[in-house]
């Protein structure tokens, strides 16, 4: 009786170790998903420069430096150009928000590899923000 009584302390003991082991790995695992969560997140409060680019003589305007890349969304966006609106004009025009290149310059802040959001206008858009070639 007594044999089996050391047997079955004995197995509760490897039991209590490799549950030991099993704990310090998933903690340590852990602890590194947590640091790259941080690393990722901290990045998501760079601020984004909005520019418009005037076409005909290839030249930046920057409009916004305040939005930071986890609001980039093209809602942001519009709320932001809608501030921007010269008086007498309640909305505004311009050709290249429906465009593909937009929404990519969009996705491509979002997910880390920009840091500026680049519109692109023609001269006659230019006077709705009170702006001249």
């Amino acid at each position: 009786m007594e044999g089996n009584t050391t047997t079955v302390m004995e197995i509760g003991k490897q039991i209590v170790t490799w549950m030991d082991w099993i704990t310090i790995i998933f903690s340590f695992i852990t602890m590194l998903l947590v640091i790259y969560n941080f690393l990722k997140n901290r990045k998501q409060l760079d601020k984004i420069i909005i520019a418009f680019k005037i076409i005909s003589s290839n030249r930046y305007i920057e409009i916004d430096k305040n939005l930071t890349r986890k609001d980039c969304q093209r809602s942001e966006v519009q709320g932001i150009l809608r501030t921007k609106l010269s008086k007498g004009y309640s909305y505004y025009e311009i050709d290249y928000i429906g465009k593909e290149e937009y929404f990519e310059n969009i996705y491509q802040i979002q997910i880390g590899k920009s840091n500026r959001l680049i519109i692109e206008l023609q001269n006659d858009e230019l006077k709705q923000f009170g702006l001249s070639t």
